[in-house]
């Protein structure tokens, strides 16, 4: 081998790492929402409107808008899912998340 050439084997390994960071930072950066919608196709999706709610009272006790007006949450209800804020989620009558009057 002559000095400065590479070796495939280095070269693949190279391009499959590359490969690799990409798709880790990009189901970082989606919140792995390519899985997730397969995963609640095949198997369905555990509720989580419990949380959504306790999440949502909690913002508003605190009056916390970044966090009640701001901030996307996906709830999962009946094998189906929604994403919104807890303002926007608060519209939707069967999450029973309760609406923070003045925080918006």
């Amino acid at each position: 081998m002559k000095r400065g050439q590479i070796q495939t084997e280095v070269l693949i390994a190279i391009i499959i790492g590359v490969l690799v960071l990409s798709l880790v930072i990009y189901g970082i950066s989606t919140e792995w929402d390519m899985f997730n919608k397969d995963i609640c196709g095949n198997i369905g999706c555990a509720d989580n409107t419990e949380s959504i709610q306790n999440a949502c009272e909690l913002a508003c006790l605190d009056k916390d808008k970044v966090e009640y007006c701001e901030k996307i949450r996906t709830i999962k209800f009946n094998q189906t899912s929604k994403k919104g804020t807890c303002e926007k989620l608060s519209e939707e009558k069967q999450f029973e998340i309760k609406s923070c009057i003045g925080i918006c």
